[in-house]
C-alpha cells in the first residue's frame, strides 16, 4: 500500500484496552463477506445501515502485525481513504488510524478520525479488527461510501510498527484491491428454499481460433416443474473450474415455442450467430429465467416476491453463454449455467425484469483516445405508457452492463410532477461512478422505486479510450461494446426491453450518407461490415469528435419497444424521441452543507421536454436497422 522513510507523520494514537476473545457469532453477525487474498489470508466482513447510513467491518488477516483497509478512486493507493490498525503484541491494546494516502507513501494521519475502532484481537497468528464508518463524513479526505461498486484496497505487515513510529512498508505480495458493493445486498435475506433445480449446458468445446463466442443451447425444465408453476427465490452461478477464466457472462430465458428434438439438449447447441443459434435466440424473448457476469455472484430475490416458472406456459430455457478467450487457447470444454432455488407456494408477488439501454449495433460508435465519452440509452414515455399498469411497478434491483471501456454508469430517471404539470428529473434509479467489468451482479437499489406509465427513463454510459487508438464500436466482443440496464421489478407486466438507436444525422458527411443510403441490410447481411468499415475509416480529430458528441445529445432516438398486447409483433418503433430536457434538473441534497434543494413546483423554467416527439427528421435506414438491431440481440 505504500513505501516508508520518505514522509514522516506525528502518531495521533487511538487505542482499545485488552479486548474480550471473538466470538464466532461476532463474525455471524455480518451478512457479507470476500476473502481478498488467500496467501496471507485475509477476509473481510462486513453490514450496513440504512437507518444510520453507516458501514461496519470486520476484517481477519493472517499476521500479527499491521492490517490496513481503504477505498481507492481507482484500485491504487493514491487518493486513497485508509486505516491502518495492529494490535501491540505485549500490552493487547489495539491502536487504530484514519489516514489519506496522498503519494507512495506512508499515509499521513487524517486530522478527522472518522472511521471508528470497536474491537481489536489477536488470535492464533490472526489479527482481528471491528470497525465503522458513515456513508459520508464530510471530510474531504475521505471518500464517500456510494451503493455503486467500492474499489476496496488492502495490505497487511508482519510486523507492528515501532512505538511512536511509522507502519513499514508491507512488501510483495501482501497488497491488492478489489471491487466489492459495500451496499448492494439484502441484509436480512428470506431463508433459501430446499427445492431447486439446475440448468446448464453440456461439454460446449470453447472454439480457439476466435476470442469471443456466444453459444446458445435449448434445455428442457424438469418434468414436475413442466406441470406446476414454482416460484423462484434464489440464483446461484454454477461455473465449472475449467469454465471459470472463460465464460464472460450467461442469460437463460424460458420460451414457450416448440422445437425438434435435434434442437433439445444440453449437449446439443450451437453458435448464436448461426442459422439454429439465432432461431433460438429470437425465440428465447418470451420470459428471462437469469443471468450472471464475471465478478458477480448469486441473487436472493425480496421477501414475498418470486419469478414464475413452469406450468406448461413454458417449457424449455434458451441458455446463452457468452466465452471470452482473448489467449485463443486449444481443448477448454465448459459444462456451466445456473441453480435455482424455488418455492411452490405462490408468493405475493410475481417478479419480472426488462432491459434499457442503448440497442447492440456498429451505430453505437466511441472515438478513441477519449478520456470521456457518453452513450445514452433512452425508454420513452409512449413505452412505458403502453406497458406500465396504472397503479406502476416497483423496481428493486438492477445489473449495469458494459464491456472493457466502461467507466460510469448512470439510470435517470423523468416524471410530470402532477402538483404543477412540470417535466421533472427524479433522483437517479442507480448511479455507479466506479463500474468495473470484471466485477458486474444484479445489485438491490438503495431503496425500492416506483415507475409510472408516462415516465421515462433514460441510460448514460461513460467510456474511456486512452488505451485504444482505434475507434470501438457496439457489438457482442468484450473487445466492442454495450450499454445494458437490466431492471428487475414486480409485479410483473408484459415488458422486457426498451432500447433505442440514434440516426446520428448531423454527424455524417454527404459522403457516409450516400453510402450508408446504398446498404440493403436485408438483403444482404453482410452489408453490415460496410458500416463498420465506413466508420472505421473515419479520421477522428477533435471536431468529429465534438460533431458525434453533440449529434447524441441532440439528434432524435428510435425507441424499440416490446411487442403490444394483441398485435402480432415481435416488437415496435417509436420514432423521433429526444432526450430529455426537463423544465426542473435534479437537485442532490447534501448535508455537509446544509442544502435542501427548491420543489420543482417552486422552481423557474429550465428546460423543455421529458422526452417527447422531437420534430420530423428523415429516419435513415429505419426498417433495416429495425431488422439488424433483432439480429443483433436487441434486449
Amino acid at each position: 500500500m505504500f513505501r516508508s522513510s520518505v514522509v514522516f507523520a506525528v502518531v495521533v494514537t487511538v487505542f482499545l484496552g485488552i479486548p474480550a476473545p471473538l466470538l464466532a457469532q461476532d463474525i455471524s453477525s455480518y451478512p457479507f463477506s470476500a476473502t481478498l487474498s488467500e496467501s496471507p489470508l485475509y477476509q473481510l466482513y462486513w453490514s450496513y445501515d440504512n437507518a444510520e447510513e453507516s458501514v461496519s467491518f470486520l476484517v481477519r488477516v493472517e499476521t500479527t502485525g499491521w492490517v490496513g483497509l481503504g477505498l481507492s478512486p481507482n484500485g491504487g493507493m493514491i487518493g486513497s481513504d485508509v486505516v491502518i490498525g495492529w494490535v501491540d503484541d505485549n500490552s493487547g491494546d489495539a491502536f487504530f488510524h484514519d489516514r489519506y494516502a496522498e503519494s507512495q507513501s506512508v499515509p499521513p494521519i487524517d486530522e478527522s478520525q472518522d472511521w471508528f475502532l470497536t474491537k481489536g484481537v489477536q488470535e492464533n497468528g490472526f489479527t482481528i479488527l471491528e470497525f465503522n464508518r458513515k456513508w459520508v463524513t464530510c471530510d474531504d479526505k475521505d471518500r464517500d461510501i456510494d451503493a455503486g461498486t467500492a474499489r476496496v484496497v488492502f495490505s497487511s505487515n508482519p510486523n507492528d510498527p515501532p512505538p511512536g513510529g511509522n507502519p513499514a512498508y508491507h512488501g510483495t505480495g501482501r497488497r491488492g484491491s478489489v471491487s466489492l458493493n459495500l451496499r448492494g445486498g439484502q441484509v436480512d435475506p428470506p431463508p433459501t428454499p430446499s427445492e431447486s433445480f439446475l440448468i446448464t449446458v453440456s461439454n460446449v468445446t470453447i472454439p480457439g481460433d476466435r476470442d469471443t463466442t456466444y453459444w446458445c443451447a435449448v434445455i428442457e425444465l424438469p418434468e414436475d416443474i413442466e406441470a406446476d408453476t414454482v416460484y423462484v427465490m434464489k440464483t446461484q452461478p454454477q461455473i465449472t473450474d475449467n469454465g471459470f477464466q472463460y465464460v464472460h457472462h450467461m442469460i437463460l430465458t424460458l420460451c414457450a415455442d416448440s422445437f425438434t428434438e435435434d434442437q433439445i439438449g444440453a449437449d446439443k447447441g450451437s453458435p448464436c450467430g448461426s442459422v439454429d443459434g439465432s432461431r433460438l435466440f429470437q425465440c428465447g424473448r418470451s420470459q428471462s429465467l437469469g443471468g450472471w457476469a464475471v465478478g458477480g455472484e448469486g441473487f436472493t430475490y425480496p421477501e414475498n416476491v418470486g419469478l414464475p416458472v413452469g406450468g406448461n406456459e413454458f417449457k424449455y430455457v434458451v441458455a446463452e453463454m457468452h466465452y471470452d478467450n482473448p489467449n485463443l487457447d486449444e481443448g477448454v470444454v465448459d459444462s456451466s449455467g445456473m441453480r435455482f432455488f424455488y418455492t411452490r407456494n405462490k408468493p405475493t408477488y410475481e417478479a419480472g425484469s426488462f432491459a434499457v439501454g442503448a440497442s447492440v449495433s456498429p451505430l453505437s460508435i466511441i472515438p478513441p483516445n477519449q478520456e470521456s465519452f457518453i452513450i445514452y440509452g433512452l425508454c420513452s414515455m409512449k413505452c412505458t405508457d403502453e406497458h406500465i399498469p396504472e397503479e406502476g411497478i416497483n423496481l428493486f434491483g438492477n445489473f449495469f452492463h458494459t464491456h472493457l471501456a466502461g467507466r460510469e454508469l448512470e439510470l435517470e430517471l423523468y416524471r410530470v410532477n402532477s402538483q404543477c404539470d412540470k417535466d421533472e428529473e427524479l433522483e437517479p434509479i442507480e448511479v455507479n461512478r466506479q463500474y468495473d467489468f470484471n466485477y458486474q451482479q444484479t445489485t438491490f437499489l438503495p431503496r425500492e422505486r416506483k415507475l409510472y406509465p408516462g415516465d421515462v427513463l433514460l441510460l448514460k454510459c461513460n467510456y474511456s479510450t486512452t488505451d485504444r487508438d482505434s475507434v470501438t464500436l457496439g457489438g457482442e466482443s468484450t473487445r466492442q461494446e454495450m450499454c445494458i440496464s437490466f431492471l428487475q421489478y414486480y409485479p410483473k407486466t408484459d415488458l422486457t426491453f426498451c432500447v433505442s438507436f440514434n440516426n446520428l444525422l448531423s454527424f455524417w458527411t454527404p459522403e457516409e450518407l450516400q453510402v450508408l443510403a446504398e446498404l440493403d441490410i436485408l438483403e444482404n447481411p453482410n452489408s453490415l461490415q460496410n458500416i463498420s468499415e465506413l466508420i472505421e475509416a473515419i479520421k477522428w480529430d477533435d471536431a468529429r469528435v465534438q460533431s458525434l458528441a453533440n449529434a447524441y445529445k441532440t439528434e432524435p432516438n428510435n425507441v424499440i419497444c416490446d411487442k403490444r398486447q394483441n398485435v402480432d409483433e415481435l416488437f415496435y418503433i417509436v420514432p423521433n424521441q429526444k432526450l430529455p430536457e426537463p423544465e426542473c434538473s435534479y437537485e442532490a441534497p447534501d448535508s455537509c452543507k446544509m442544502f435542501e434543494p427548491t420543489p420543482c413546483c417552486e422552481r423557474g423554467e429550465e428546460g423543455g421536454t421529458a422526452g417527447g416527439v422531437a420534430s420530423a427528421n428523415l429516419v435513415l435506414l429505419m426498417g433495416a436497422l429495425a431488422a439488424l438491431l433483432m439480429a443483433l440481440h436487441v434486449g
